[in-house]
């Protein structure tokens, strides 16, 4: 302890009983001001704290030697007082589970897909060095599965080479390549799971819904390794296919996540770039522009859908669209051999939607601006419209739903359906009546009235399409149905609008089929969101049809329906709200 001086000028206090040699040599008083001691906190012995690291050790042991559902988590963790166990609990919701009732099971031919149950926690699934759950099938077997995903599947979105594909498989499948080749082992689970999840036989089997998603889980288990270590042309395309997987969800997240870390690792390589290496032969080179541009073209289509920013720029690419002839037919008869090149064509349009619409730049534009840059837009679209050969927009008025289309003609329906939900992105950028006039180019607001005209026919022409969706897999079902959800919004507002229009009455009848399938699927459970917006198209469906039944010669066609329901109209207002949060892509919506 040193004295008052001394601790005051810093320096060292030697003291002899009540003074100390400072302060004699300086002459001062010396006075020492009693301190109290503060005790150090008592820390654990070390033998309980080795104690401590003993017992957790132990319990991490045991856990790593149990069945993977058959963990548990530690006290602290299971009693919730964990912060970051929470967080990560909640990624429950992304993981697919189907609970079906009877009645959509029989509405689906008989299909009931399968009851995954909510998988563990991320905290729970410790087990990485055993990435495999699903056991592959024989190889007869699997090779069947690959060629199924060849003829369907990889004929839209063209992620592998088939011949580059086949000669790995000949050589690789029954090999353990789970850790010493993640990718070609992602991708190979990834080709089994799009064949199962998309192939649509005549009597569905649950038990293959459940291979499928075995599959894709086991291709899930390598998505870290995929992500941080193995940089390949194949882990950008295992990631494609499980972006492409979890499409058919009703969640949209997790295939963002996918396709940026997918176009990520591409940057990495280099796909983006117009340069390639001189060591690629012809067929390399090709399949990486594929890849690249089923990337860009997935990016887009869920940037417009979720009206989030896309991962990839226009600004920071410079490779070459693929040729037009590049990618042959699958069979004789089959898909036309340039569908891939017009998808590529359409997705770049995409993304001078979101660049002039829907981005934040754009949102700052006066009502003008926006309405000039949606009917340049329309324009452009429509120069791609007219150049799509008549093949890859067939007429399929007529044709039942098991009837005549074939696996490969209905691949254009894809092709379709994407123009559709394009332009319905277009229109909804259009300005409302109130701010019609404040529009000066006279063009501008012909094309806008004329627009809204020519919206339901496209709109008809979509919802024509749903006759000849596959209804039997639930992956067709999810993918396309917010397309169709947008295009009954579309005809139910305008048999409202316009009740006298010659072709409203067939307009409800197309509906009817459409709105029964939707009450099947909310009445299942899968989506709270199904439910609601089922509800009120229902209510909107039938004003429209009292509105038809009403409207007669010399009645007034621009009523408002539902005059003696003063909340008809606010009702209505609430669908058009409803469906606009769902197409806007929310995490708890349909995609």
């Amino acid at each position: 302890q040193a004295c008052d001086t001394c601790r005051k000028k810093k320096i060292r206090c030697e003291p002899f009983s009540d003074v100390c040699a400072q302060c004699i040599k300086s002459k001062t008083p010396c006075h020492f001001t009693p301190m109290s001691v503060v005790r150090s906190r008592r820390r654990l012995t070390r033998d309980r704290r080795v104690e401590e690291l003993e017992r957790r050790l132990a319990w991490m042991e045991g856990q790593l030697r149990l069945p993977l559902e058959g963990r548990q988590l530690p006290e602290d963790l299971a009693s919730g007082t964990n912060p970051k166990a929470q967080d990560i609990t909640g990624l429950h919701e992304y993981q697919p589970t189907y609970r079906t009732s009877h009645a959509f099971s029989k509405s689906l031919g008989g299909f009931e897909p399968p009851e995954i149950e909510e998988s563990a926690p991320v905290s729970q699934t410790s087990n990485i060095t055993t990435p495999s759950q699903q056991k592959l099938p024989s190889k007869e077997k699997a090779l069947h599965l690959i060629t199924i995903y060849f003829q369907g599947v990889n004929a839209v979105h063209p992620i592998f080479d088939q011949n580059t594909f086949m000669s790995k498989f000949d050589s690789a499948y029954g090999l353990d390549c789970s850790n010493g080749d993640p990718g070609w082992w992602a991708a190979l689970n990834v080709v089994l799971a799009l064949a199962y999840q998309y192939w649509d036989v005549p009597v569905p089997d649950s038990k293959e819904d459940l291979e499928a998603w075995g599959y894709f889980q086991n291709a899930l288990a390598a998505t870290n390794q995929l992500m941080t270590k193995h940089y390949t042309l194949a882990s950008v395309q295992a990631l494609l296919g499980m972006a492409m997987m979890m499409m058919a969800i009703p969640h949209q997240r997790p295939s963002t996540l996918l396709t940026s870390s997918a176009i990520k690792i591409a940057h990495n390589l280099g796909l983006h770039r117009q340069y390639q290496s001189p060591v690629l032969s012809a067929i390399e080179s090709a399949e990486r522009i594929r890849v690249f541009w089923v990337a860009y073209s997935l990016d887009k289509d869920i940037s417009l859908q979720t009206r989030q920013p896309p991962t990839q720029g226009d600004e920071d690419m410079d490779i070459e669209l693929p040729s037009e002839n590049d990618y042959g037919p699958v069979q004789p008869g089959g898909i036309h051999h340039s569908l891939f090149y017009f998808r590529t064509r359409l997705a770049i349009i995409q993304g001078q939607i979101y660049r002039r619409l829907l981005s934040v730049k754009a949102g700052k534009q006066s009502a003008s601006e926006r309405a000039m840059a949606a009917e340049e837009l329309e324009t452009t679209l429509q120069m791609w419209r007219t150049s799509v050969p008549v093949e890859l927009f067939r007429d399929y008025t007529g044709l039942a739903l098991d009837g005549s289309p074939s696996e490969a003609s209905r691949h254009p329906l894809y092709l379709q359906l994407l123009y559709f939900k394009t332009l319905a992105v277009i229109h909804e950028s259009l300005p409302f009546i109130p701010w019609y006039h404040e529009i000066q180019s006279s063009e501008v607001r012909i094309h806008i009235m004329s627009a809204r005209v020519t919206y339901p026919v496209e709109a008809r022409s979509a919802l024509k399409l749903f006759s000849v969706t596959p209804r039997r897999k639930l992956a067709c079902v999810w993918t396309a149905l917010h397309i169709f959800i947008t295009a009954a919004t579309t005809l139910l507002v305008h048999t409202i609008s316009n009740p006298s229009d010659p072709w409203v009455q067939a307009d409800v009848e197309l509906l009817e089929p459409f709105l029964n399938l939707l009450g099947i699927i909310a009445r299942s459970g899968v989506n709270d969101k199904v439910q609601e917006m089922y509800q009120s198209s229902m209510v909107l469906f039938q004003q429209a049809r009292i509105a038809v039944e009403h409207s007669g010669p010399g009645a007034n066609t621009h009523r408002h329906l539902g005059r003696g329901d003063p909340g008809a109209r606010e009702s209505v207002e609430d669908f058009l709200e409803r469906m606009e949060h769902i197409k806007s892509g929310d995490s708890t919506g349909i995609s």
